[in-house]
């Protein structure tokens, strides 16, 4: 049992359906974005045996989209401020 399995015991006790969907949704993404979303096959089995493999994808997609925009902002600045001088 790894540890996002040991983290999702507790969810599991959840008896209403939309409460434990939402748990199960942010425990896991909360336990992905701690990860950096560097995952264990043994997670990624954890994940995929959810249902959320489509999700998790997601999530990475949408973190490789905000930092490629932090750092176009970032260089932007530092353009700007450059031209300043």
């Amino acid at each position: 049992m790894n540890e996002l399995d040991k983290l999702l015991v507790e969810v599991d006790k959840i008896e209403d359906d939309d409460k434990w969907l939402e748990a199960e949704h942010d425990t896991v993404q909360q336990y992905c974005e701690d990860k950096n979303y560097e995952m264990t096959e043994d997670e990624m089995e954890t994940i995929r045996s959810r249902g959320l493999e489509e999700s998790f994808e997601s999530w990475i997609e949408f973190k490789e989209m905000m930092e490629e925009w932090l750092w176009r902002s970032i260089v932007w600045h530092l353009q700007h401020m450059k031209n300043m001088k």
